[in-house]
């Protein structure tokens, strides 16, 4: 090449390496002085977002989830047990259902409480004292001999024989209770669902009028124990005293001769039955009274 020709060519090498350089410094943005106020404030004014707290990663310590055990060869995991059955309502006995067996042991049960309940009563202090119904007064035979001597003001002696008097017949009511409580517990039934059904008062029907001689038997027994320990026939003997004071004349043998002893036995058997009659009623009205549900149930349905 002539040296002409290689001059022209440095000459436009030059040129374009100018033109190339010139825009480079043309398209790159020029950098402006910063304010390091407004940049502050800028900074500040930008919400300050809180750092993401990383969660630890879980280590090679941290113990892995127990897989189930595998059943032994040949075995099988046992069903879950099926959820209990709601218990079906308990069905009401009715009359139609109550056995004889079930209707004797029932009448018994009550007729044995209400026994205890009424010899309770009347064998309490004042049990037939205190009751106009229940306490007991002069024999018909003796009410003139009682007249005479309260004339002449001698009332004391009329009192307190017919105080220690009834207050025998307190003493018998209570050891005639176990006599009583054997013979509702002995006394056989026929027809017990007939008893049951008859009236409210027929348990103690069925099982004391049939051996009601028994009764007074027991009764004259425990009244004449109670007649002499209880100082009766003393209160009697002061009290005749008093007449003779009063009419030398009165008759003595109408006292010698009249069964005092039987006199009390007759009214104590009269009352002691219509006390048990009314307790059993009481006990047929609320039948939970007994210590047997089953006994409660059969009672409750022959209401």
């Amino acid at each position: 090449m002539s040296p002409l020709l290689r001059t022209s060519a440095s000459f436009v090498a030059l040129g374009l390496a100018a033109l190339i350089g010139g825009c480079d410094r043309k398209s790159a943005p020029t950098e402006e002085p910063v304010n390091p106020v407004g940049r502050a404030a800028a900074e500040a004014a930008e919400p300050q977002v809180a750092p993401v707290e990383k969660k630890p990663e879980p280590t090679e310590t941290t113990a892995p989830l127990a897989s189930p055990r595998p059943s032994a060869p040949g075995t099988h995991a046992p069903a879950p047990k099926p959820a209990p059955a709601s218990a079906a309502p308990e069905k009401k006995l009715t009359l139609a259902d109550v056995a004889p067996v079930q209707a004797e042991r029932a009448l018994r049960e009550a007729v044995r409480l209400a026994a205890k309940q009424a010899l309770e009563q009347l064998g309490s202090k004042g049990g037939f004292a205190a009751d106009s119904n229940t306490r007991i007064g002069m024999p018909a035979a003796w009410t003139g001999m009682e007249t005479a001597i309260r004339k002449v003001g001698r009332d004391q002696s009329v009192d307190a024989f017919l105080t220690s008097l009834n207050a025998a017949a307190e003493a018998a009511a209570r050891k005639l209770a176990p006599e009583l409580d054997r013979l509702a517990a002995e006394t056989s039934l026929s027809d017990p669902k007939q008893a049951l059904t008859s009236s409210a008062d027929g348990g103690t029907r069925a099982l004391f009028m049939p051996s009601k001689e028994r009764v007074r038997a027991a009764a004259a027994k425990a009244v004449a124990a109670a007649l002499e320990s209880g100082g009766v026939n003393a209160a009697r003997d002061a009290m005749v005293a008093d007449a003779h004071f009063a009419n030398p004349f009165t008759n003595i043998k109408s006292v010698d001769g009249f069964d005092l002893a039987g006199h009390v036995a007759e009214r104590l058997v009269s009352h002691a039955l219509a006390t048990i009659a009314d307790r059993e009623k009481a006990i047929r009205d609320d039948p939970s009274l007994l210590e047997s549900e089953t006994s409660a149930a059969v009672l409750e349905a022959a209401r």
